[in-house]
């Protein structure tokens, strides 16, 4: 899977005419991703699997005036994707408009914007329901992993209806249930010598940081609720599925390895 996507990365980043992309995993592995210029520019499809890839433009490889004119764009350019993928393309032109405006030579955005030209408006479905294809094999962890889903998809449900007044106990509720597993996953690990703890860890801790900023504007009125709710998906529901299919499942094989030994 590695080597797939890494292959796919070298040639898109021709193809969008940019410096360097890096997958989610590589941004959360990151101890401290703010003194970057990071944006969202992408979701892929790695041969041979059906889940979708987020994946980032690094910009600080730009030229200093392109690079710092992304940085002021960055959240607008990100609403317009969010809106790109959600099927509204007349919203995402007019945001990608504002962009070009001010950074001309935005290769992404400029792509983006014929895209919307060809695009066809209409809803998108955003929520990730279980399947059995995401479960670990450890009935503790898929349980857990269940109510994450079941949370993050009341949440993006909440945000695209516009129920602002339940906003606040589904940020909490959610919040929760990510303390919740983390904290018993990274008992789980300790109590069988896991040898990946304080990586996996890690990546924990990051997506704690990556969710405790997207709640404290979730619930701001003056925020737009396409990019809240995409957020939301990708950075949650994306990140849990792809966290269960790789690192949950290197615990599985270790705890199979153990019981085998006895």
């Amino acid at each position: 899977d590695a080597v797939n996507l890494a292959a796919r990365l070298e040639r898109i980043t021709r193809e969008w005419d940019v410096p360097l992309l890096v997958s989610a995993p590589t941004l959360l592995s990151l101890n401290d991703p703010a003194p970057f210029v990071i944006r969202f520019i992408d979701r892929l499809q790695v041969r041979g699997k059906q889940e979708t890839q987020s994946i980032y433009e690094v910009c600080d490889a730009d030229p200093a005036p392109l690079r710092h004119a992304k940085r002021q764009t960055r959240r607008l350019f990100e609403t317009a994707l969010a809106c790109y993928h959600l099927g509204y393309p007349d919203d995402a032109a007019d945001m990608l408009r504002r962009c070009l405006e001010a950074a001309p030579d935005d290769r992404p955005a400029r792509i983006y914007f014929a895209r919307c030209q060809q695009a066809a408006a209409g809803p998108v479905d955003l929520l990730r329901p279980w399947c059995d294809d995401y479960s670990t094999q450890v009935e503790a962890v898929d349980a857990d992993h269940r109510k994450l889903l079941g949370a993050t998809n009341t949440l993006v449900e909440a945000l695209l209806a516009g129920r602002r007044q339940s906003l606040a106990q589904d940020i909490q509720t959610l919040g929760r249930a990510l303390d919740d597993h983390f904290e018993a996953e990274e008992k789980l690990m300790a109590d069988a010598s896991f040898p990946f703890l304080i990586e996996h860890a890690r990546e924990h801790r990051r997506l704690r940081q990556s969710y405790q900023q997207f709640a404290a504007t979730a619930a701001d009125d003056s925020q737009d609720f396409r990019h809240q709710a995409f957020v939301c998906q990708r950075d949650v529901a994306d990140w849990l599925i792809d966290h269960a299919l790789k690192s949950d499942r290197r615990i599985a094989a270790h705890l199979d390895r153990r019981n085998t030994a006895v």
